[in-house]
């Protein structure tokens, strides 16, 4: 039995815990055939092991997979009809995050801004009005992230007006840039009653929910702050400013006119066909002949800021897509003449450049632009992936054959490009594989660290009560994977609280009539106690014999075998071990001299499991067969068998003494599984201390 003299302070409270409720527990017991943990390790295999546009489900893949214990067993071909109704499940959908960067078009860029010389830098990606048009504000607003936000420096002060891309730059913006302080302006406000206008502030308070609420990655936390006041910002303040021109063809605003209070018609007569930051513009870039009264409720920044701007040199980015946007690209450009320019970069889709370049005042053609044929291949590798990972609802590749009008192996052919670039073009498609919670990238983490069959990370909870039954409840479920494909199991248990939590959460017998393919189970203790007194119920004897006089009465008794510790035993031969393992405690010396068990140096000791303290070497301090209970070579035997021996902890006290114990354990090949608390798992995630 493991310290029963050890004080009140320094072990789990077993007084608080409800023994009557706990097999309740059991009810959370996953018995899905595939859990969302199993989702998030089977896409992370996937996407570590092959290209993620592919559909098939190689060798390599279910190689990959079996590094952890529980797919071990499954044969490969179960294995592999398993990964493919993973990857059929709709869960997966929101657990892979992909992102589609759009190529830009250099040459009609440049064609662009030769046409209209006071623009000094043009960007254009592939139009796709004919295939998704609301998609186009989310990849203009995308790819001026991925232009423009690597320039940005902490400290920068940077303007942003308002529109559905500006909503799509400040959301991309984070993943772009470096910078970690960067301070946002807003250059329009709607301070209506009902909350649909992207205005600025809204871009903002996105980009700053973005940044505080949802790094669960480990990235640098970044201190973004947003300014709401446009009406006092002043040109010479901001380092950079991205702003939306809109055209009154537009549909939105028609859609809109009742809750903007806004007279469409009006506007129209007036000449009014665009606007910047709610400024109107007629088509040769004046105000309209006649006052138009702005929407109800909005407050803006003076074009004044925007043309000190340019005046100083500063970026000032104008985006707008669609063929219909070009007349009032034009008009805003145009307004140069009326006080000065208002942009100086422009980010738009094709059909919008090859507008202007119709437009211009010496026109260009659009076929007279060069390298035309290697655009049609770049935009239609994009045209793919943005069908097969961005559409609501995903398409096959034949459906993508069918819209693009394109041979299905042309489409094969784009999508594995996207996906892994060219010789000369980076991947336009990136996937990440989100974890469903930080607890589950902490495994991940620690199996790759410490080369693990399998760790569980449950969260932490300041009840040391509901921390024990948690780590129980984890363990519970781990057992219950390991056995889920056996006919036979045979596992070593040992002593401590958190292995009495595992039982009590296992609510034996009623569990296992899940396991109808289980025909004999065997537990067998792994220590005794070497005193006579019992004063906690958590010895391996104890928890063991607990297990057969509840299994003994009812109709798995056939099938369940409890065996008392025996130090003859083969303890090589078990298939799993669950113990508690922790730092030493003061009082453990006094427990083994008080059993007649003389250590040879306490101090020596960094951690204790199964009546033995162990040194940094992982070496035992008591000799074998003297500390009544199964050896330390046992473990290693096991481990080099890759049979899972797992050590279980749910102290969160002294977190780094535990931690080193744990470390301990797992480099000296003396367990190769944790269940722990998330504070234990990141403490051992920190570099190892000298």
């Amino acid at each position: 039995m493991s310290l029963p003299i050890t004080p009140t302070h320094q072990r789990p409270s077993a007084s608080l815990l409800d023994m009557h409720r706990l097999p309740v527990r059991a009810l959370q017991l996953s018995a899905e055939p595939i859990t969302l943990r199993d989702l998030f390790r089977v896409l992370w295999v996937k996407l570590h092991a092959l290209p993620p546009h592919t559909h098939a489900v190689p060798r390599s893949l279910l190689e990959g997979l079996r590094r952890f214990f529980i797919y071990r067993h499954r044969s490969l071909y179960r294995l592999r009809y398993f990964v493919r109704r993973a990857l059929r499940d709709p869960r997966c959908n929101a657990l892979v995050a992909t992102t589609i960067t759009p190529p830009v078009d250099s040459d009609l860029g440049d064609a662009v801004r030769s046409a209209y010389p006071d623009l000094r830098q043009v960007i254009v990606v592939p139009s796709l009005a004919a295939l998704d048009p609301e998609a186009t504000n989310t990849y203009l607003g995308t790819v001026a992230a991925q232009v423009f936000a690597p320039h940005f420096a902490d400290g920068h002060r940077i303007g942003l007006g308002g529109g559905r891309a500006i909503v799509a730059f400040a959301k991309a913006l984070p993943q772009f840039t470096t910078a970690r302080r960067l301070h946002f302006y807003a250059l329009t406000r709607f301070r209506g009653p009902l909350v649909f206008v992207a205005d600025a502030e809204k871009a903002i308070s996105e980009l700053i929910v973005d940044c505080r609420w949802r790094q669960f990655d480990g990235a640098e936390e970044k201190d973004f702050e947003g300014v709401l006041n446009p009406r006092v910002t002043k040109g010479q303040e901001l380092d950079w400013a991205f702003i939306g021109i809109g055209a009154l063809a537009d549909n939105s605003w028609r859609e809109y006119a009742d809750e903007l209070v806004f007279d469409f018609s009006a506007a129209q007569k007036a000449g009014a066909v665009a606007e910047v930051l709610f400024h109107f513009f007629s088509p040769d870039g004046a105000p309209p002949a006649r006052p138009i009264v702005a929407p109800l409720g909005f407050e803006t920044a003076r074009l004044s800021v925007l043309r000190e701007m340019v005046r100083l040199g500063r970026p000032v980015v104008a985006l707008a897509g669609g063929k219909e946007k070009a007349i009032a690209v034009l008009a805003a450009y145009r307004s140069r003449r009326a006080g000065g320019a208002l942009f100086n970069c422009l980010v738009t889709d094709e059909d919008c450049a090859a507008e202007l370049l119709r437009r211009a005042e010496n026109p260009r053609q659009f076929a007279d632009v060069p390298r035309r044929a290697v655009w049609w291949e770049r935009k239609h590798r994009f045209f793919a992936a943005h069908l097969k990972y961005a559409t609501p609802t995903r398409k096959t590749n034949a459906d993508i054959a069918a819209v693009l009008k394109a041979p299905r192996k042309k489409v094969q052919r784009w999508l594995k490009e996207a996906a892994e670039g060219t010789g000369d073009e980076p991947p336009l498609v990136s996937f990440t594989v989100r974890a469903p919670s930080p607890e589950y990238a902490l495994e991940l983490a620690l199996i790759q660290r410490y080369d693990l069959l399998d760790a569980r990370v449950v969260p932490f909870y300041a009840d040391t009560a509901e921390q024990l039954v948690q780590v129980g409840l984890a363990a519970a479920q781990l057992f219950c994977e390991l056995v889920r494909d056996r006919d036979r199991f045979c596992v070593g248990l040992g002593s401590g609280y958190e292995v009495r939590a595992m039982v009590e959460c296992l609510a034996l017998p009623e569990t296992l009539q899940r396991f109808e393919r289980l025909k004999h189970l065997e537990f067998w203790a792994l220590s005794e106690s070497p005193i006579l007194t019992l004063s906690q119920g958590v010895g391996a004897q104890t928890i063991v014999s607990s297990i057969a006089l509840r299994c003994g009465t009812s109709a798995v008794r056939s099938k369940v075998r409890c065996y008392r510790f025996d130090p003859h035993r083969n303890f090589e031969g078990l298939d799993a071990m669950f113990f508690t393992l922790r730092a030493p405690y003061p009082d453990d010396l006094k427990f083994l001299r008080a059993a007649g068990l003389a250590c040879g140096d306490p101090a020596a000791a960094v951690g204790y499991l199964l009546n033995q303290q162990f040194d940094a070497r992982g070496e035992a301090l008591l000799p074998d067969g003297v500390a009544c209970s199964a050896p330390l070579t046992a473990l290693r035997a096991l481990t080099a068998q890759s049979k899972p021996v797992i050590a279980l902890n749910a102290r969160c006290d002294a977190v780094t003494h535990h931690a080193r114990a744990l470390r301990v354990a797992c480099m000296c090949q003396l367990v190769n599984g944790l269940v722990v608390p998330r504070p234990l798992a990141e403490t051992l995630l920190q570099p190892t201390p000298p």
